[in-house]
């Protein structure tokens, strides 16, 4: 029985239930007399359907016309009287406020004490009767609006032209079952022409009212006539029912008398106001905040009065001056900041756009290390105004370095997994700042989580397109991870933006030669060193590039060139070695095939073959000074020494880099 009520109350359908209140209270105020009607209209259309009785016949007739006169003059009278319902409600609220004035007691010595010098029962008393009150006045200003709303509304008209209907319809039936009786009282009081049936009166009872011609059934005795003429009369009645419904009168009327209790309503939330102050002295919102303080058990039903007194205008105020946000100031003033949240949370759920209670909100996050939360409040105040924008920046700046700096300091002591979480949170409270995306996408990278590290350089990079040092980042990171193709896309990307920029077009050169994009790789370094022409690394690489093109001649002179800058550099002496001997074994094979066409062979050719073996072999020997364990190297030294003719000193090379083989 309790759902519609609890389902008016969600959906905030009051008219609704204004109108079922009403019907409600009629039925049970005059249960008695409607029972006993219900009870003989029953009775009387049974007797008319079932029997032939006359006795019978002719009380029910009686019955049914006295009850269509009872229902017509509760017509005419709900017509011109206001619902009851408000009258009920200012008496029961009377009734209640004089209950009130002689029940509460808070006595002189009571209202002189300080809160926190009550006692366990003076506490109770005083919390009691004041949460009382309060709630009485929010029930007061809560009625008298939503009979304004009720009164705005033209909903009671339409409830009343349902009660004309119904009106309607009851008068058809009635007269219905009663010319049917009277047909079976006398067949003779109408001529039918055909075979007549209960149907067959209801139509001539419904034309009858509606004054429409008859066909075929027509009343004959001067009773039948009567019933006729008393039914056609009822339609007029009706109308006047109709017209006095619209007639100003009614209006006026109901309209006086609903502003009446209305305002004796609101007259009583006034002096509920005055009672407070006089025996607690505090207003109203002071009552509220004290209430708040104690936790009593009545708030959670006064907020949603006081929710329901005001929820349309509340989302669109952008300041507020409730007891929750006084109260939330006043404990974000004494740094209790746990309880500032809790009146803070509770103001912002009614008035969101209240941009202080949302900065002040932020601020007790931020003690709390609730970045996130933080955040949102933050952006909802500067959403409507930018008063906090400097205190809010303050705030963002100090909890970012704090947190940046505990990053910085976790990844020094090799604590990644904190160093993550760290710069995550760094991100949170400031998500502009790309210092916090790069660190974390370095701490990713050494925890081995290169997917996270790589989706974050991405973040960093859609926030600062033209930061070359994320890119390069990015880049090399794709390079690690055998992504060369990736690696052409964002050096390219940065040659559109930088195209004299020498570390992108290194770094695509060497994209390409992963890629054995060679021809595009060449080009790349012969850029990139145009540039920088001192860029060992760059000469290197060009160096190796052209050698495993086996353009041996050139790599040498670029090989060369790096052992100008360090002649130490043990790769390009090894590489320059293993130039020679292979442009050695390329004189061999073309020997060979001389031989094979019989063609002479010169001592020149012999003499070239022996001079690429000795000119390898210096370079071999200084890199063995440099590295002396590498197999391969003294195989390649035995090689040369043994093609030229010195076999003893080849012998012992490859008997070198057979022990070296056997120890690895």
């Amino acid at each position: 029985c309790w759902k519609i009520p609890k389902k008016i109350f969600k959906t905030n359908n009051w008219l609704s239930f204004f109108l079922i209140f009403e019907n409600v209270f009629n039925s049970i105020k005059s249960y008695k007399t409607n029972f006993l009607l219900f009870v003989l209209v029953l009775f009387s259309i049974f007797t008319i359907i079932k029997t032939n009785i006359k006795i019978l016949l002719i009380f029910s007739i009686i019955i049914l016309f006295i009850y269509l006169i009872i229902h017509y003059k509760r017509r005419f009278i709900g017509a011109l009287k206001p619902f009851k319902y408000f009258s009920i409600q200012s008496s029961r609220l009377k009734s209640f406020w004089i209950w009130v004035n002689n029940n509460i007691k808070i006595t002189e010595e009571l209202k002189s004490k300080k809160y926190e010098d009550f006692t366990e029962e003076e506490m109770s008393n005083w919390s009691s009767s004041l949460q009382i009150l309060v709630l009485f006045n929010k029930i007061c200003y809560f009625i008298s609006l939503k009979i304004k709303n009720f009164q705005k509304k033209y909903v009671n008209i339409f409830y009343n032209l349902l009660k004309l209907v119904y009106t309607v319809i009851l008068t058809i039936i009635i007269f219905t079952f009663q010319n049917y009786s009277l047909y079976k009282l006398n067949n003779a009081n109408f001529e039918v022409k055909n075979q007549s049936t209960f149907h067959t009166f209801f139509w001539y009872s419904f034309d009858t009212f509606f004054n429409i011609k008859i066909e075929q059934f027509y009343p004959i005795t001067l009773l039948s006539k009567s019933f006729y003429r008393i039914e056609f009369i009822s339609s007029y009645l009706i109308l006047g029912i109709f017209v006095t419904l619209f007639l100003n009168i009614y209006m006026k009327k109901q309209d006086q008398e609903i502003n009446k209790i209305q305002k004796l309503i609101e007259t009583q939330g006034q002096e509920i106001e005055k009672l407070i102050k006089n025996k607690f002295s505090l207003t109203i919102d002071d009552a509220l905040i004290e209430l708040e303080k104690i936790k009593s058990s009545l708030l959670k039903y006064i907020h949603i009065l006081i929710y329901h007194l005001n929820p349309e205008k509340q989302p669109d105020l952008i300041y507020s001056d409730s007891h929750l946000f006084k109260l939330g100031k006043e404990y974000f003033n004494q740094q209790n900041f746990q309880k500032a949240i809790d009146f803070l949370e509770k103001e912002i759920n009614y008035v969101p756009k209240n941009y202080e209670a949302q900065y002040l909100l932020g601020y007790c996050y931020a003690e709390y290390e609730l970045y996130i939360k933080m955040n949102r409040c933050f952006d909802n105040s500067l959403a409507i105004t930018n008063e906090y924008y400097d205190q809010i920046k303050e705030i963002r700046t100090k909890y970012w370095v704090l947190v940046f700096n505990e990053g910085v300091n976790n990844i020094k002591k090799n604590q990644i997994e904190l160093a993550i979480k760290n710069f995550i949170t760094c991100i949170q409270i400031d998500n502009n700042k790309i210092e916090a995306y790069r660190n974390l996408a370095i701490a990713y990278t050494q925890k081995g989580m290169y997917k996270e590290a790589i989706e974050t350089y991405q973040t960093a990079i859609k926030l600062d397109p033209d930061n070359f040092e994320l890119i390069q980042a990015l880049a090399g990171l794709y390079f690690e991870r055998g992504k060369y193709s990736k690696v052409v896309e964002l050096e390219k990307n940065i040659l559109t933006k930088y195209p004299n920029n020498s570390d992108a077009v290194a770094n695509l050169a060497l994209a390409y030669d992963y890629l054995g994009e060679e021809k595009l790789a060449l080009e790349s370094y012969d850029k990139a060193l145009e540039k920088n022409p001192n860029d060992i690394d760059l000469l290197f690489n060009q160096a190796r590039l052209n050698y495993l093109m086996e353009k041996y001649e050139t790599s040498i002179q670029i090989f060369k060139q790096c052992i100008d800058q360090n002649p130490n550099d043990y790769d390009s002496l090894v590489n320059i070695g293993n130039a020679y001997l292979s442009m050695a074994e390329q004189q061999r094979k073309k020997i060979l095939e001389k031989g094979k066409k019989e063609v002479k062979i010169n001592n020149e050719d012999y003499n070239n073959l022996d001079n690429l073996y000795k000119q390898s072999i210096p370079y071999i020997e200084k890199a063995l000074t440099i590295r002396k364990n590498s197999p391969s190297v003294w195989n390649n030294l035995g090689v040369a020494y043994f093609q030229i003719g010195k076999r003893k000193r080849g012998a012992e090379c490859f008997k070198k880099a057979e022990t070296l083989n056997q120890k690895t």
